[in-house]
């Protein structure tokens, strides 16, 4: 009988155990417009440690231009101009549930603002090493996210987020050959009006 007892307490403690709700991990895709007045695009990665932890990468205010410039007239120079911006960071979220539909979150990220810019002209009257300027700007800071998910569907969630930066910045120019030219400053900037609308699809592991 007491065997009996026993096995049957252990039948029912199987049993609800297994008829608990175990919430799968996932990971999730974010696009962004980081900034309504600039139209500057983001994207962020997210994977779920659990139900509440994220780690985030994240790639946002991205730009590339390149312009080349050919005049007729012969006594000007050809030119060539590119340059390219981005944002990009690591951190972890932390999310808490306020609803079925309605989750908040909020996080600490370690950025990295990198700016690159290059200028070359055909100018035959500069030396070979002067004919190609290089600016490179590493603005290495940190960022706090919060913001708000309201869920649509189980893949698919708008969002609504506000993050000030905080940067330190570097600056390096000078021509391509001449290390003797380049210049090097930092300073401290604050960046307090990214607001971000953002659609996120989001896929269990």
């Amino acid at each position: 009988m007491r065997n009996l007892i026993l096995l049957f307490t252990f039948i029912v403690s199987v049993s609800e155990i297994s008829s608990q709700e175990v919430k799968p991990k996932f990971n999730e895709i974010d696009l962004s417009i980081n900034s309504i007045t600039n139209l500057d695009f983001g994207i962020d990665y997210k994977t779920s440690f659990n139900s509440n932890t994220l780690l985030r990468l994240e790639l946002f205010n991205f730009d590339f231009k390149t312009t080349e410039n050919d005049p007729a007239n012969p006594s000007l120079f050809k030119t060539n101009h590119n340059n390219l911006q981005s944002n990009i960071g690591i951190g972890i979220e932390k999310r808490k549930t306020l609803s079925d539909k309605l989750n908040f979150y909020t996080g600490i990220d370690i950025l990295l603002n990198v700016y690159w810019d290059r200028l070359k002209t055909d100018n035959p009257f500069l030396s070979e090493n002067l004919r190609t300027v290089d600016a490179l700007s590493l603005n290495p800071g940190l960022g706090f996210k919060t913001g708000l998910h309201y869920k649509l569907n189980n893949d698919l969630s708008i969002g609504f987020s506000f993050s000030p930066h905080v940067y330190f910045r570097y600056l390096q120019v000078g021509t391509s050959f001449d290390s003797k030219e380049k210049e090097k400053e930092g300073n401290i900037n604050i960046n307090l009006d990214e607001i971000s609308l953002s659609i996120i699809y989001r896929w269990n592991k």
